[in-house]
């Protein structure tokens, strides 16, 4: 008995990650199983309210059009032959381009 027999027919993805973030992109990745035929992904600036769906995402997938200095949080579903899974949990990351003013100069 494999681990994986006990997720179910359509395991939701997981171990979700970003990388190669700059101030407007940013590559998301996961783990999801051989019988996921469509992967679903949502993202939203953190702490709103509107997610933004991309059906039929690669993976990775390269997320493309961020503000800069924003954070962000993503979520994967899996659709399989006859169901579908939840979403999964948030992973949140922040896009580069913030300003941060220097620590006070002294002489």
């Amino acid at each position: 008995m494999k681990i994986m027999d006990n997720c179910g027919a359509c395991p939701t993805p997981s171990s979700l990650e970003a990388f190669n973030i700059i101030d407007t992109s940013a590559t998301l990745a996961w783990f999801n199983t051989d019988s996921a035929m469509v992967l679903d992904v949502r993202y939203r600036p953190l702490g709103d309210t509107t997610w933004t769906l991309i059906s039929g995402a690669s993976n990775p997938f390269d997320l493309t059009g961020l503000a800069g200095c924003q954070d962000y949080e993503f979520q994967v579903e899996a659709i399989c032959a006859d169901t579908m899974s939840d979403f999964s949990n948030s992973y949140v990351f922040s896009t580069e381009g913030c300003c941060t003013a220097p620590e006070p100069i002294t002489i």
